[in-house]
């Protein structure tokens, strides 16, 4: 989030909500054309929760190379790809950090509960 939103137009990549309000203020101001700075990575994020969980159908029952490890695989060639993407093209490149910080989300919710397990009322 830190990077997209500091030096690629002010976007957010993993929050999405961030993006919801930011999308519904320039809505509401009549930016409809800068609302779509916030809607493009909206729906990149929703396109890589959509592929984590085709691949993780996949891919679970291959012995060779664990789904999770292809996850990152793409991300980190994703990532690197974003790393050379020029400063005119913004939009591409918040759209493939959100398409990547989705894989991660979907692909390793396993470890974010153990890390912040939910919290039991007595």
């Amino acid at each position: 989030d830190a990077y997209t939103f500091n030096t690629r137009n002010r976007v957010f990549a993993n929050a999405q909500t961030g993006n919801l309000v930011l999308m519904t203020q320039n809505l509401m101001e009549g930016n409809i054309a800068h609302s779509l700075n916030y809607l493009l990575p909206i729906f990149a994020f929703i396109v890589g929760v959509f592929v984590a969980e085709q691949l993780q159908g996949r891919l679970k029952e291959k012995k060779s190379l664990h789904w999770r490890q292809f996850i990152v695989l793409i991300e980190i060639i994703t990532l690197l790809l974003v790393g050379f993407i020029p400063g005119s093209l913004n939009n591409i490149a918040n759209m493939l950090v959100s398409f990547s910080c989705a894989l991660q989300v979907q692909s390793f919710m396993t470890a974010s509960i153990l890390i912040n397990p939910p919290i039991q009322s007595y």
